[in-house]
């Protein structure tokens, strides 16, 4: 039987990424008391990464746990849904003139390596043009 293809640094600089995201935005709610996710439910453990990964490179599996559950939820795959959502949003207000991608790259908290992957190859200031792209 071959050996397992195991996760690429790539793969791990982007899982990286939604773990930040996750533990960034359940830090948020358990300052403010209102969530009901804790950042003790997210998980990161190995076999966490290996089913996201599993999941992203060949569709095996099942990520979708309810995410208000009293139970622990794959922190990966939690990130990643925040992160596309992130940048569904981003997308939506270039495209609706509401912000610019020179705004985005002048935000230091914001993954500036991570906006470079992601963002439309549009000349930064420049929202007219995703008007008919995104």
């Amino acid at each position: 039987m071959p050996s397992p293809i195991l996760p690429s640094e790539n793969w791990w600089d982007q899982a990286r990424r939604y773990r930040t995201q996750a533990e960034r935005y359940a830090e948020e709610l358990d300052a403010v008391g209102t969530g009901r996710l804790r950042t003790w439910q997210l998980d990161f453990s190995e076999e966490a990464a290996i089913a996201m990964f599993r999941y992203e490179t060949y569709g095996e599996g099942d990520l979708s746990q309810p995410i208000f559950s009293e139970g622990r939820v794959n922190g990966y795959a939690f990130g990643k849904h925040l992160l596309n959502l992130q940048l569904d949003l981003y997308r939506q207000g270039i495209r609706e003139g509401l912000t610019t991608k020179a705004e985005l790259y002048g935000d230091r908290a914001l993954d500036q390596a991570w906006l470079h992957e992601v963002l439309p190859k549009i000349p930064a200031g420049s929202h007219a043009l995703l008007r008919n792209h995104a």
